[in-house]
């Protein structure tokens, strides 16, 4: 029998430690985007034997923290996953897949922010499903009561919602920007691409210092809090991107998305 050399594109066998692979065209320009502080992305990848196999916060894991044991659990379970599934259960339990990062430094959103989540489904629940949070509804994103977006912004002790319409966002895949200016205290939630009317057009700086968990999915482990649905992809950006210095930045991550998920997210 004759021995065959196969070559795999991008796939680089030769070093020691973790097999490699050559980022994608789509990681290259996510990658390079101004202001990326955080990007979760449940796709597998090749990162060797260790905890956290298929599951990769492509960037820094903000200010180089480490998963804490709910992250490395889940990365394990999801292994070659397409998304994030978060179930709805009443106890702490990897079952949910909520990812919670913690003894991280989130000061940087008290400055402005945007997030952007890729909810591949939002199923039924009357109850909620954090999209990004950060500690109890101090900062949040969230799919709320009857499958509306709703924001959430205060202090660890005070904590105030600000509510958009109660459109039912159930069902279809869906993507959610919010961006909020700290210098205009101007939120600005995007649905889809479309600005959404909310309930409150200014809100003060939401962020203390002190703020140290971030989740996705699920923040806590309350009981029976959590809606179910799936999560492809979560951006944030430590910059407003409605802001008009960086709606090409806006623009160029829009653009990204249609690519890949066949979105039609406007791009100019």
């Amino acid at each position: 029998m004759s021995r065959q050399l196969i070559k795999l594109a991008g796939v680089n066998f030769s070093g020691t430690g973790f097999t490699t692979i050559a980022p994608s065209a789509y990681e290259l320009a996510i990658n390079k985007m101004a202001g990326l502080r955080f990007w979760l992305s449940p796709e597998a990848r090749f990162e060797g034997i260790g905890s956290g196999k298929g599951l990769r916060d492509r960037i820094s894991l903000i200010d180089g923290q480490q998963f804490n044991a709910y992250g490395y659990a889940l990365g394990a379970s999801l292994n070659g996953q397409p998304s994030l599934n978060i179930a709805y259960v009443g106890s702490p339990s990897f079952t949910r897949q909520a990812v919670v990062f913690s003894g991280l430094s989130l000061a940087f959103l008290a400055a402005g922010y945007t997030k952007v989540v890729v909810a591949l489904e939002t199923a039924a629940a009357a109850n909620y499903m954090p999209l990004i949070a950060s500690n109890d509804k101090v900062c949040d994103l969230t799919i709320g009561y009857n499958g509306r977006v709703e924001i959430n912004h205060g202090t660890a002790t005070a904590n105030n919602s600000y509510s958009t319409a109660a459109t039912d966002y159930r069902g279809a895949a869906h993507v959610f920007l919010l961006s909020w200016d700290a210098t205009t205290n101007v939120p600005v939630l995007e649905v889809d691409g479309v600005a959404k009317a909310l309930a409150f057009p200014t809100i003060a700086a939401p962020v203390p210092a002190s703020i140290t968990k971030l989740g996705v999915g699920g923040i806590d482990t309350g009981a029976n809090q959590f809606g179910t649905g799936s999560i492809g992809e979560c951006f944030m950006f430590d910059r407003p991107l409605t802001s008009t210095a960086n709606l090409q930045a806006k623009f160029a991550l829009y653009a990204q998305l249609n690519a890949k998920y066949g979105f039609t997210l406007p791009t100019a």
